[in-house]
């Protein structure tokens, strides 16, 4: 199996680039919190099993971050920049899994609600965890990160009621 995704993985590309939105029934206000606390938001991923906080900028915000993952693995990320309740940009600067790339997410205002946008540029340089990544779709991440902000405001909204 193993040599299987290997080979798989040498017909990939190592680079992958992709945007999606999704309207969130919350302010942008509220997105915004939601995606600075990224000690809230990284646990939420089923396979974090913890977080650590390595720096936080003058403001208060995460600077580095690390999750640690149930594959005992690990992911360090860094805020490269962020627009004050508007534009938010992660990079991923080091992993266990030989993956890198950057994570920009953009609150656009719609009335009483927010369209967030969120777009991956990332690179593997792995050829096996590319062929792994091929079969569960090379967009899975994104996607992921996409239900999670569409689950927690989904709380949110039926706590609400």
């Amino acid at each position: 199996m193993v040599l299987f995704f290997y080979l798989t993985g040498l017909f990939q590309s190592e680079l992958f680039e992709q945007s999606i939105s999704e309207v969130m029934p919350a302010p942008r206000e509220e997105v915004w919190n939601y995606l600075v606390d990224v000690e809230t938001r990284s646990k939420s991923k089923q396979e974090v099993t913890q977080v650590l906080i390595l720096e936080k900028n003058d403001l208060g915000l995460p600077l580095v971050w690390r999750e640690e993952t149930d594959l005992g693995g690990y992911r360090q990320y860094r805020l490269l920049e962020w627009e004050n309740g508007k534009r938010f940009v992660q990079t991923l600067e080091s992993s266990s899994f030989r993956i890198h790339g950057s994570w920009t997410y953009t609150i656009e205002a719609t009335g009483n609600y927010s369209k967030l946008i969120i777009t991956e540029s990332s690179r593997i340089e792995s050829p096996l965890v590319r062929g792994a990544t091929f079969f569960v779709g090379r967009a899975n991440s994104l996607q992921k990160e996409m239900e999670l902000a569409r689950n927690h405001f989904a709380e949110r909204s039926q706590s609400l009621r």
